[in-house]
């Protein structure tokens, strides 16, 4: 490559960089993408920058041995600076799939008995932190759904989600206990119909979680896993797939079927056969 388009490159690449920095970016994210971006152009050497080098590129760092993580990373980097230099890439990049931790009833119960034990100077905490985990384990709602829950939310045996994921509405029929609990909760903390439920941080409610699941022994329990504990045990009892998906808010289906694989059941008859001489 002559000197001038060698220049004229390194001036895109440039302009490029100051555009992401406007964008709405973390420092960190930014930092990243302009070194993966700026590896890139070395790596490149006298080439330019075309479809075909990326594809080249991307390859080289799977043969080098780099996680998928990072080489979609490093895709996510470079798809939008290509669009910007008018030469878009299609490549699809495989995914690989990893499955939620599996965490039984007893999981669940070992955490109630471990808030339900607390005798510190903030016991009276416990009420409400133990409500907080029947919500989300009953429910299936995820964390930042739980935190926006307001009181006029709660109507009659109904939880209604408002701007989920996708800004989507739903609506989750509740267990009747669980109803019980939360008007008892409402009731007893005087909330008014716009009040939130449950008027916390996720930083917060992490740090409760950590705190418990320290004590109670378990690993991999956080928020997140009782959307999944919701989800599994749906799928042990045979409920139907396009339920499971409703009741969790997924647009895509394939995304709710993981919990198929998670508790594959369909194997168990199979392995039965091992049993038989």
């Amino acid at each position: 490559m002559s000197a001038p388009n060698k220049i004229s490159r390194q001036l895109s690449l440039d302009l490029y960089i100051d555009q992401l920095k406007l964008q709405d970016f973390t420092p960190a994210v930014i930092h990243l993408r302009t070194s993966q971006l700026r590896h890139f152009h070395v790596w490149l050497e006298d080439r330019d920058p075309t479809p075909q080098q990326v594809s080249i590129y991307l390859a080289e760092l799977r043969a080098r041995g780099r996680q998928p993580n990072t080489i979609r990373s490093h895709y996510y980097a470079l798809k939008p600076y290509m669009l910007y230099l008018e030469a878009p890439i299609k490549i699809k990049l495989k995914r690989h799939q990893r499955l939620p931790h599996y965490h039984p009833k007893d999981d669940v119960d070992r955490l109630l008995a471990t808030i339900e034990a607390r005798n510190d100077p903030w016991r009276k905490l416990k009420t409400r932190d133990a409500l907080i985990v029947r919500t989300l384990s009953l429910t299936g709602i995820r964390l930042s759904e739980l935190i926006a829950l307001k009181v006029y939310d709660i109507t009659q045996h109904y939880l209604t989600v408002r701007h989920g994921k996708g800004d989507k509405d739903r609506v989750i029929p509740l267990q009747s206990t669980l109803t019980i609990q939360l008007k008892d909760y409402i009731s007893q903390n005087n909330l008014s119909a716009s009040d939130r439920i449950f008027p916390l941080h996720p930083t917060t409610i992490d740090l409760m979680f950590k705190n418990y699941t320290r004590k109670a022994g378990l690993h991999h329990l956080t928020p997140h896993s009782l959307r999944h504990y919701f989800a599994t045990t749906l799928a042990e009892k045979g409920a139907p797939l396009r339920h499971i998906q409703e009741l969790l808010g997924h647009s895509d289906i394939k995304t709710t079927a993981i919990y198929l694989d998670l508790v594959p059941q369909h194997l168990s008859a199979t392995i039965k056969l091992l049993e038989e001489e």
